[in-house]
């Protein structure tokens, strides 16, 4: 179940971006520019460690914490721990660039609408 759930919020990372665009676009005041730059850095840092996390859960259901009996010489030796503040900027980081690419589209979008709103202005 674990893997279904971190399947899922990995491909919502996906959709995060163009989901903020498209309030932007229909509701411009409601999400002016900082605060699209600061949700799409928050969620995309929170999902992407939510999905590493239950990655994380998922692998050690079946292979425990230690998957193979550790050599004597390994005492005192740290193990691994799991998703931390890396996954979290490394998701931070993933959902700016994602939103950077997106922001091609919606930009020569916007650029089309208004030129078709100022043609119909002059021809009024």
């Amino acid at each position: 179940m674990n893997a279904v759930l971190a399947d899922a919020t990995f491909a919502l990372t996906f959709a995060i971006a163009p989901a903020l665009l498209l309030v932007r676009f229909f509701r411009p005041r409601i999400m002016p520019r900082s605060a699209l730059l600061i949700l799409a850095a928050i969620l995309g840092g929170t999902v992407f460690y939510i999905a590493a996390r239950l990655e994380y859960a998922h692998t050690f259901r079946y292979l425990g914490p230690m998957a193979f009996p550790a050599p004597p010489q390994l005492d005192g030796m740290v193990v691994l721990r799991g998703p931390g503040r890396t996954e979290f900027m490394l998701g931070v980081v993933l959902q700016l660039g994602s939103l950077l690419l997106w922001l091609v589209p919606y930009g020569i979008t916007r650029i089309l609408l208004d030129r078709r709103k100022r043609l119909h202005r002059v021809a009024a």
